[in-house]
């Protein structure tokens, strides 16, 4: 008997099936496989098993592994049947998901077309790369909201009226940099926009550039070093070099791109809207943002009449302060700007996250990729692949799992092993992480005066995974950071007992502050209990598809012809 769970879960990568057409004559219309009114001829057998990845196509070199094939393939054409009998192609989830997938791949089509095959990476390319690689250059930059802002700051550091760094927290519209004096580290070439990385690798140590705009604002530059880079031979190096070259010259030439579909689109961004917008990040200025619920934390809140401006116009089409509301709705609390940031930072984190998508998707319409074969046959594979999904899935959701078996399965599970449901020793901790010692001395210095916590960490720190949170690790277990830290994190007799530190590790220095720890214990059934119904859940169901789908290949009569199986690779006619 065939297994039908693999059959199913083969079927989600093979797609198509309905869509193969068989092709030519002879061999191609002998059939290999019926059940009822599905026929599978040699044509389709081969035409979907083209369809499959190289990585991902089964072994068919044997009669064993034909026979299997072409049982997968009568499995997919019941499962699809069945999920066109159900009607799940009109179903709004896979209806937004074949719309999603199909603009994805009509962008995958537009980008290899206008950006992959229209970039060569010569010899000489990859030696100027290499060239620029020789050495990094460590940069400080001061971000402002325009020339004539740049010009006064600029001044008043030339004049000794102050310090570089001192303008920098003071002036800069940079929230990561501000605070360390607008340190932006060692800058790699290629890691930075084109016109901030000319300047920056271009100026001598301790120079201060001109003001200079960028789609981010303008900036006030200031090159600290040079720092030669050990990149090795050429030679030995370039083949390394070339992808990373191949990225840098596409990147180039999709801005190209881009920026043409937006000069004849007639893009127009429209100051005042952007200034109302601006101006409503004050009102996040003054507040505690852990009293705003995380779905209204920094949304502007405007009127219906100021949400009706228009941001940004172009022929045919319009975005509005509504519209960016409602796009800001739907990304994380973290990931919105919460304070004021410059007029071209704005313009460029509108065109890039909100209007690149349609324009490019209008451009590829006007170029008639929404008619090419490839988007519609990936469009078929994709709906078809959703049908199978929801057919067998189907079966896991309605799966019964009464909580006397969940119950019965956790003391069954603990009485054959009663480290089976073991919760490991965890804490959570504030922490510090750095490359300098000196730092760390510092910031701990800082902390036993009584300095905020939360601004020491988000000045110092460099760990992201913490840093976000306030510096809190979050309840955790042995293995998310070095030995050397977690040796002293899960030292019971620290909670409470303030910063630690510092603690050499093997890639850096931290302070540390214990503040909860869980001795490891007995997950108690209500613990675990979800995930159990979940893997119960996924049993029974996936033994009521299996039974589902023998019955359905039991009432078809399926028939594998074997004769015409064998003749799969051979020149016959």
């Amino acid at each position: 008997m065939v297994n039908v769970i693999r059959g199913a879960i083969v079927l989600v990568a093979m797609g198509a099936f309905l869509a193969a057409c068989g092709g030519g004559g002879g061999s191609q219309q002998k059939v290999v496989a019926k059940a009822g009114d599905i026929v599978v001829t040699m044509g389709d057998f081969q035409d979907a098993y083209n369809k499959i990845s190289p990585k991902s196509r089964p072994d068919i070199s044997t009669l064993e592994g034909k026979r299997s094939f072409a049982n997968d393939l009568i499995n997919q054409r019941i499962l699809l049947l069945e999920g066109e009998r159900i009607g799940g192609a009109e179903e709004p989830v896979i209806v937004d998901f074949v719309k999603d997938a199909r603009q994805k791949k009509v962008l995958e089509l537009l980008y290899r077309d206008e950006v992959e095959t229209k970039v060569d990476v010569l010899g000489s390319d990859v030696k100027d790369f290499y060239d620029h690689r020789s050495e990094t250059v460590r940069a400080s930059h001061i971000l402002l909201d325009s020339m004539e802002e740049a010009a006064r700051v600029r001044a008043e550091i030339e004049s000794g009226k102050i310090s570089f760094e001192d303008a920098a927290f003071k002036y800069s519209m940079d929230q990561g940099t501000r605070k360390k004096g607008g340190d932006l580290g060692e800058i790699r070439w290629a890691r930075t926009v084109p016109e901030f990385q000319a300047a920056a690798f271009s100026l001598e140590p301790g120079v201060l550039s001109e003001p200079l705009e960028t789609s981010f604002g303008v900036h006030i530059i200031k090159t600290v070093e040079r720092v030669p880079a050990e990149l090795g031979d050429f030679e030995t190096v370039r083949l390394q070099l070339r992808p990373e070259v191949r990225r840098d010259m596409e990147a180039a030439r999709m801005r190209e791109f881009i920026e043409g579909i937006q000069e004849r689109a007639n893009l127009q961004f429209h100051d005042d809207a952007i200034e109302t917008v601006l101006s409503s990040m004050s009102q996040f200025e003054n507040v505690d943002v852990d009293t705003v619920p995380a779905p209204e934390r920094y949304i502007p809140v405007l009127t219906p009449e100021q949400q009706g401006q228009e941001l940004a116009t172009w022929d045919g089409g319009s975005w509005r302060i509504s519209d960016y509301i409602g796009w800001l709705r739907g990304q994380p609390p973290t990931q919105r700007p919460f304070t004021r940031i410059p007029r071209n930072g704005m313009r460029e984190l509108i065109r890039s996250t909100q209007l690149q998508t349609p324009m490019l998707m209008r451009a590829a319409e006007e170029l008639g990729y929404n008619d090419r074969d490839e988007v519609r046959e990936s469009e078929q594979r994709t709906v078809e692949s959703l049908l199978i999904e929801m057919v067998h899935g189907r079966f896991i959701q309605q799966a019964d799992v009464p909580q006397e078996d969940v119950a019965a399965l956790y003391d069954s599970t603990l009485a054959a092993d009663p480290e089976a449901f073991a919760v490991p020793e965890r804490i959570e901790m504030m922490i510090i992480v750095q490359n300098d010692e000196d730092i760390v001395r510092k910031a701990l210095a800082r902390l036993a005066r009584g300095e905020d916590e939360a601004a020491i960490i988000e000045e110092v720190s460099l760990d992201p995974r913490t840093k976000a949170q306030g510096g809190r690790s979050g309840l955790i277990a042995r293995g998310t950071f070095a030995p050397q830290i977690e040796d002293v994190a899960f030292d019971a007799t620290l909670v409470g007992k303030g910063w630690q530190g510092p603690v050499f590790a093997t890639n850096g220095v931290a302070a540390l502050k214990v503040l909860e720890h869980q001795p490891s214990r007995q997950a108690t059934l209500e613990e675990v209990g979800p995930e159990i119904t979940r893997q119960l859940a996924l049993a029974r169901g996936e033994a009521a598809f299996e039974a589902w789908l023998q019955e359905q290949r039991d009432a078809r009569g399926v028939e594998i012809f074997d004769e015409v199986l064998e003749l799969h690779g051979q020149s016959i006619s």
